[in-house]
C-alpha cells in the first residue's frame, strides 16, 4: 500500500497550495503537477493547453458529466468524485512519474489552443456568407 512504502513518506513531504478563485491560474497550473477542480469547460481547456493532468471531482449532471468522460477516456484525467478517491489520485501521480508523464502528454494532445479563434473565424465566415445572401437577394 502506498502509506507502507518508502515513496509515500517523500510524497507527504511535498508542498500543496490550495487555492480559490485566481487571476493569474496560468501561472498556478503551469507549475502545478495536477490540478483538482470540478468538470467546467473553461478550467479543463486552460489545463489541457498547458499539459496539466486532471483529478476531476465534481460535474454539472448533463452539462459537465461529457467533460468527465472525455477526459477520463482520453487519459489525461481521473475521476475522483468522493475525498479518498481524490486523495488517493493525487497520491498516484505524485508517486508515479509514468502515470503522470502519459497524463500530461494526453493532455496536451487533447489541446486544442487554437479553438477559439478557429470558432470566431467560422462564425465570421457564416456571418459574410449571409449578408452576401441578404445583399444578393435584396436586389434579384
Amino acid at each position: 500500500t502506498l502509506s507502507s512504502s518508502s515513496a509515500a513518506s517523500d510524497v507527504y513531504k511535498r508542498q500543496v497550495h490550495v487555492k480559490g478563485f485566481l487571476e493569474d491560474i496560468h501561472r498556478w497550473m503551469r507549475a502545478a503537477d495536477a490540478l483538482v477542480t470540478k468538470a467546467g469547460p473553461n478550467t479543463i481547456a486552460e489545463a489541457l493547453v498547458l499539459g496539466v493532468p486532471l483529478i476531476l471531482t465534481s460535474a454539472i449532471p448533463s452539462q459537465e458529466t461529457p467533460n468527465v468522460k472525455w477526459i477520463v477516456e482520453g487519459g489525461a484525467g481521473i475521476w475522483a468524485p468522493e475525498a479518498r478517491e481524490c486523495s488517493e489520485a493525487i497520491l498516484e501521480l505524485l508517486e508515479n512519474q509514468q502515470v503522470a508523464a502519459e497524463m500530461k502528454a494526453n493532455a496536451s494532445r487533447l489541446a486544442r489552443p487554437s479553438a477559439a479563434e478557429n470558432a470566431a473565424a467560422l462564425l465570421f465566415e457564416i456571418a459574410e456568407s449571409s449578408d452576401a445572401e441578404r445583399q444578393r437577394d435584396r436586389w434579384q
